[in-house]
This record gives C-alpha cells, sequence and structure tokens, in this order.
C-alpha cells in the first residue's frame, strides 16, 4: 500500500513540474504603435541578451551544458524603456 501511495505522490509532483514549465507559453506580446514585425523581433533579441542572467560567468559548461535563465524584471524594463507595452495573451 505505501508503494502505491508513493506512486501517486510522484505522478501528481511531476503533473505539476509540467503544469508549471507550460505557464511560460501563454506569455506575453509586446506592443508599440508603428512598429514593424522585424523591429519587434530586433528589439525583443537585445532585451533578452541584457537580461540574460549566466550562471557559469562565461566559464566552460561541460557536456550537459546550463540554460541561460533571463531576468524578466531587467526584460520587461527594457522593453519599456523602448516604448512598449505589455499585452498578455
Amino acid at each position: 500500500m505505501a508503494r502505491a501511495a508513493r506512486a501517486r505522490v510522484v505522478v501528481a509532483l511531476l503533473a505539476g513540474a509540467l503544469a508549471g514549465g507550460c505557464g511560460g507559453v501563454v506569455g506575453e506580446t509586446w506592443v508599440k504603435p508603428g512598429t514593424t514585425a522585424q523591429m519587434l523581433n530586433r528589439d525583443i533579441a537585445d532585451c533578452e541578451r541584457q537580461a540574460s542572467v549566466d550562471p557559469t560567468h562565461g566559464q566552460e559548461q561541460g557536456a550537459y551544458g546550463f540554460s541561460v535563465r533571463k531576468d524578466d524584471r531587467l526584460f520587461s524594463a527594457c522593453m519599456r524603456a523602448r516604448g512598449y507595452e505589455p499585452r498578455t495573451s
């Protein structure tokens, strides 16, 4: 019986982790009157670069590497400074 209960807990934790990871899929879009898609994509790429957090500080990352995180507050501040407003989808 303990084994079945443990299996249910593991399944519940995995389901929660997967659901939490999908939260970023909805996301937000940024709008600015008169901006082309090319300008928007360039500004997003620039702001993502500015807001990226490298946990290795440029050191060798090894066989598995590390994902570079994005500081959402810095990203939003950068986009707002360029005149964009968020619009959630």
